[in-house]
């Protein structure tokens, strides 16, 4: 029984200790709350406070083991319970009194501090421990408990408030963002189903003489797959379509051959004819990669690399054809390049078309 008394004192001198350090960061409250860099203070007084609490109910329910509270009710529990609840109550009171100090300045902002943040948990402590060493509780023992019970209770009612309104919040917050995203998705639909209407449109609209390189724009990633099966179809039915594959698989620009490459390896069926089409391209490539500064240029996104991924990939569709001199002449041509940064990746991959192996995005 001395060991849980000495226990609970401790704990109290403690909390008692901390009290009057609080009171004193705060200046008993008449001192402006830190702000900007010097705001992670209030951190170190809350924490403080929240060890106060803790070891206030340690020494409360210890009172609460040695039956000083047995007046309460004779009921197995109910004194616990009551204590518990009050002492909870209590730290919401004495929370709140600091926490609008850390707030605006109101006019009752220092005798609110004070009271409930000073005088009334110095009260609780003495209370507390007068309870611990008292014999039996008299009177007065009641007589105190009562109206601190009160204003636990009180505290309790604030905190169950609070926590309502948390809760309400909280489904208005997850409710709006619902809404928003559901918003978001609708016209996030909207929009594309715009966009493919005006692609289909301009796609409708192009004349059958127009230039290839103005129907291959139709496959690039920035359209659908629907625009894309219909581009599709579209330039398949174009008139003389081998010979302007033949045309824009010359072009001087390595991409506008890339480009026309991505419709032949995505054509349905490609016309076996196209594949010498494709090999001559792939020898137009070798003498590109030997004549640029860089395999990638950063600025513009070119990517060698990534063009000889396409042209490998396009020679796949056509296992009539031998495309090994054409592949050899790239891989000389990236192997002897100046570009150590990507050369080697370079080298790889046409080591791997060379071989027969997977590429890397098959």
């Amino acid at each position: 029984m001395v060991v849980l008394q000495l226990f609970a004192t401790l704990a109290l001198l403690v909390a008692g200790l901390l009290t009057v350090l609080l009171a004193g960061a705060t200046q008993l409250f008449t001192a402006r709350p830190p702000s900007g860099p010097d705001a992670m203070g209030l951190a170190g007084v809350f924490f403080g406070m929240a060890l106060r609490s803790g070891l206030m109910l340690v020494a409360a329910l210890v009172c609460v083991g040695l039956g000083k509270f047995d007046w309460v009710s004779g009921r197995p529990g109910v004194p616990l319970l009551a204590v518990i609840g009050s002492m909870i109550g209590l730290a919401v009171v004495m929370g709140m009194s600091w926490m609008q100090w850390a707030g605006p300045s109101k006019p009752w902002t220092v005798m609110a501090g004070n009271l409930g943040a000073v005088l009334l948990p110095l009260l609780i402590q003495v209370y507390l421990l007068l309870l611990v060493w008292a014999k039996s509780p008299g009177d007065w023992a009641r007589h105190l408990a009562l109206p601190l019970a009160g204003i636990g209770g009180i505290g309790l009612l604030i905190g169950a408030a609070m926590l309502v309104m948390w809760q309400v919040n909280s489904i208005k917050s997850e409710r709006a963002a619902f809404e928003a995203d559901v918003k978001w998705q609708e016209d996030n639909r909207r929009e594309n189903r715009e966009r493919e209407e005006r692609q289909a449109k301009e796609l409708d609209g192009l004349p059958d003489d127009a230039p290839l390189k103005v129907f291959v724009t139709h496959l690039f990633i920035d359209k659908s797959e629907a625009h894309h099966a219909r581009a599709l179809e579209r330039i398949g039915k174009l008139p003389n379509l081998t010979e302007r594959i033949d045309a824009l698989m010359s072009d001087a620009d390595p991409l506008q051959r890339e480009y026309c490459a991505n419709y032949i390896r995505h054509a349905p069926g490609p016309d076996p004819a196209w594949g010498r089409i494709v090999k001559r391209a792939m020898g137009e490539l070798a003498k590109d990669i030997s004549a640029a500064p860089l395999l990638y240029d950063p600025p513009t996104q070119r990517t060698y690399r990534g063009m000889m991924m396409g042209m490998f990939l396009t020679a796949r569709c056509f296992p009539g054809e031998d495309f090994s001199t054409e592949a050899r002449a790239i891989r000389e041509a990236v192997a002897g390049h100046a570009d150590e940064i990507n050369r080697q990746a370079c080298v790889e991959l046409a080591d791997r078309f060379i071989a027969g192996q997977a590429l890397e995005e098959e």
